[in-house]
């Protein structure tokens, strides 16, 4: 049997973390297992309102967009659940046809008001499940000219006995019987497909053998279930053993860091938020994989590494809680161990407009030294903006302005002397380990220590006290460019 696993995402917003880690366990337990990876997106509620304001067609291509950025990739072209519509509605004729469902005359309000089982009432028994009146009766004569006004729905017919038995792979075994599941909806009154309908024959039609999804959906399983069931009843769906129910593993929900269920509706962050604000994809992969999946003490895997130990027995029984904390960690991780042109191609993006061809080369030769201490590629640029442009004056880092106020007379005299020697400087020699000699000498000649000249060249040529080594920062400038951030070295009020 070929494993077949499937992401159904809805197209009423952007993709966030709970989505993304839905698609990723459904990937990876179908490659780990040579199995196919497939993405359907489910527009039945053409109605439905959307969360981020957009429309459903820019919602779909996001969706997909992100999906990709993150390796996420289907076997097959995504598809458009809307697209199998008249599927759909041959399944419920033919549900009609074999007495598994029925069409109901209720208003919606008749619907709701009427929430006990008509045919339990006898019997003494009461719930909360819905039972119309109509499934008993014969949709043509009498109840077609008492209603002429009114629009019928399509429902199934749920068995008044029995039960329904789900072995899920994180909850267990969980039995609920018939008369805890209501008839609902199968065709709309517009005649449109439910997704309660088009996601069962959608799943039957893709050969979907692993249904893997968040906890949210655990009611709706037994629901799906009872359709599924019917249409082989009706002769629609082989049944088993030719064909299998398709297995479940239900994963717990995610919750922000506040506690409170991760929702698109509450503002959950959209992944595309992620790869604006600079997160590598690799990093928000390993971050989604471990929010409610583990194996050993492990924290760093690669998606080669997910692929060969994810399982579903790894899976978490309890809801896990995002920590924004933890992904920088992980992305200042893999920004510190990619190879260098690849982090640097990353980089383009984010460089500041107007960036000419020197100031783009100078950062990008300066990453290197930029990204150990960065927690994002925007870090990585708004650390390194000296080496677009010189620091204006007053400077913006405290440290730095504290640096030049507090420096003396005599430091002035030896900036000036430094600035000589750094113009006498070849320009064959203009390196790391060139500069940081004269930086030495020129600091012992007038017993200062190295960090008294040191540092007030750093807020200088780089306008801030965190950034990487000293030398290699002027040598990266070039002799040019350092002797100009050098030449206003009069120490005082004027720099403040």
């Amino acid at each position: 049997m070929t494993i077949i696993t499937r992401f159904a995402p809805s197209p009423t917003g952007d993709l966030h973390i709970g989505g993304a880690r839905t698609a990723l366990y459904n990937f990876l337990y179908a490659r780990k297992l040579g199995g196919k990876f497939l993405v359907r997106v489910e527009d039945t509620d053409k109605k439905h309102k959307l969360c981020n304001g957009g429309n459903v067609d820019d919602n779909v291509r996001s969706i997909l967009a992100e999906l990709n950025w993150l390796g996420i990739e289907s076997d097959e072209a995504a598809t458009l659940q809307s697209a199998n519509y008249a599927r759909h509605k041959d399944v419920v004729e033919r549900l009609l046809a074999q007495g598994q469902a029925y069409y109901c005359y209720d208003s919606v309000a008749r619907a709701d008001r009427d929430s006990v089982v008509y045919a339990r009432q006898a019997a003494g028994k009461k719930n909360n499940v819905f039972r119309s009146a109509w499934r008993d009766k014969d949709k043509k004569g009498a109840t077609q000219s008492t209603h002429k006004d009114v629009a019928p729905v399509v429902r199934l017919k749920v068995p008044l006995e029995g039960s329904i038995t789900i072995d899920d792979s994180v909850k267990g075994e969980v039995t609920l019987s018939h008369d805890q599941i209501d008839d609902f909806v199968l065709l709309r009154s517009d005649g449109s497909p439910t997704y309660m309908l088009s996601v069962v024959v959608d799943d039957y039609d893709q050969r979907i053998t692993h249904i893997i999804r968040g906890d949210d959906h655990f009611t709706n399983s037994f629901r799906q279930r009872a359709l599924y069931r019917a249409c082989c009843v009706a002769g629609i769906f082989d049944s088993a053993p030719k064909r299998a129910e398709p297995a479940c593993a239900h994963i717990p929900l995610v919750l922000d860091e506040n506690g409170d269920k991760l929702s698109k509706r509450k503002g959950a962050r959209s992944i595309g938020s992620f790869r604006d604000d600079g997160i590598l994809p690799e990093a928000l992969v390993n971050f989604i994989l471990r929010l409610g999946w583990g194996h050993g003490d492990g924290e760093i895997f690669s998606q080669s590494d997910a692929i060969r130990l994810f399982d579903l027995t790894g899976l978490n029984h309890s809801a896990a809680r995002i920590s924004y904390s933890r992904l920088e960690s992980l992305n200042g991780h893999y920004l510190r161990n990619l190879p260098l042109a690849d982090l640097q191609q990353r980089l383009e993006p984010f460089l500041p407009h107007g960036t000419d061809a020197t100031q783009r080369a100078r950062f990008l030769k300066g990453a290197e030294g930029l990204r150990k201490r960065a927690k994002s590629l925007r870090d990585i640029v708004s650390l390194g903006d000296f080496y677009f442009r010189a620091p204006s004056m007053p400077l913006a880092d405290p440290q730095a302005r504290e640096v030049l106020a507090s420096s003396d007379r005599d430091v002035s005299s030896v900036l000036l002397q430094l600035r000589d020697s750094f113009a006498s400087l070849h320009d064959s020699c203009w390196d790391s380990a060139s500069i940081t000699d004269l930086l030495r000498s020129t600091a012992s000649s007038d017993g200062l220590g190295f960090a008294a000249v040191a540092r007030p060249v750093r807020a200088l040529c780089a306008g801030r006290m965190d950034s990487p080594d000293l030398s290699e920062v002027l040598a990266i400038l070039g002799k040019d460019e350092t002797l100009a951030r050098l030449k206003n070295s009069h120490l005082g009020n004027s720099h403040l």
